[in-house]
């Protein structure tokens, strides 16, 4: 739940202590490389750790505006965010590093 895992952040940091977020967001991808990365993701699951995706997997992906949006109503600022992709496959995931201070 991310109201909560936000509001358990925001109880344990000190006032303007930095929170430094990584965020996966396969959304991000278009069409057909989205679709490569999911089948990636669950065949990664069962051949590595041989299990299958939890249950709601996937449920609460956020974008970036959404995840910057909800930190600001937990009482954090964001200072920065940079996006990083990786250029060796069009179907890998963009990494968004959101840095974030408590109020």
């Amino acid at each position: 739940d991310p109201d909560k895992t936000l509001a358990e952040m925001h109880r344990i940091l000190k006032p303007g202590a930095m929170l430094i977020i990584a965020n996966l967001d396969p959304r991000a991808l278009n069409g057909f490389d989205r679709i490569r990365c999911l089948i990636r993701i669950v065949y990664q699951g069962l051949t590595g750790y041989r299990v299958k995706p939890p249950k709601g997997f996937g449920k609460n992906v956020m974008t970036e505006r959404q995840l910057c949006d909800l930190l600001g109503k937990a009482g954090f600022e964001v200072i920065s965010t940079e996006t990083i992709k990786d250029a060796s496959s069009s179907s890998n995931i963009p990494v968004e590093y959101i840095r974030a201070v408590k109020l």
